[in-house]
């Protein structure tokens, strides 16, 4: 796994909610999918594995910035979040 970085399984990121990982990638699991985003909001920095996930909308709590875990879209100005790719890995 060169240059990959394990977030664990699916199993355990449902049942444990939004994990922090190395490098400041925030995982969240979300309608039977997986999303990995900067853990930073691009608004002042709040770490938004501390913000809360609804229908598919990561809210930051210091200003209610909301993003779209799915496109990394924010819903007002334009900005987007840095998403990153999830790759299924089985084990035996």
């Amino acid at each position: 796994m060169n240059g990959w970085i394990q977030a664990g399984s699916v199993e355990e990121l449902r049942d444990q909610g939004p994990k922090l990982i190395k490098g400041g990638i925030v995982v969240f699991y979300h309608e039977d999918q997986v999303h990995a985003l900067d853990n930073r909001c691009p608004h002042l920095g709040f770490p938004l594995h501390m913000g809360s996930l609804c229908n598919g909308i990561l809210t930051c709590h210091w200003h209610h910035a909301r993003f779209d875990v799915c496109s990394g879209e924010r819903s007002t100005l334009g900005q987007m979040m840095f998403l990153y790719t999830i790759l299924p890995f089985m084990t035996d």
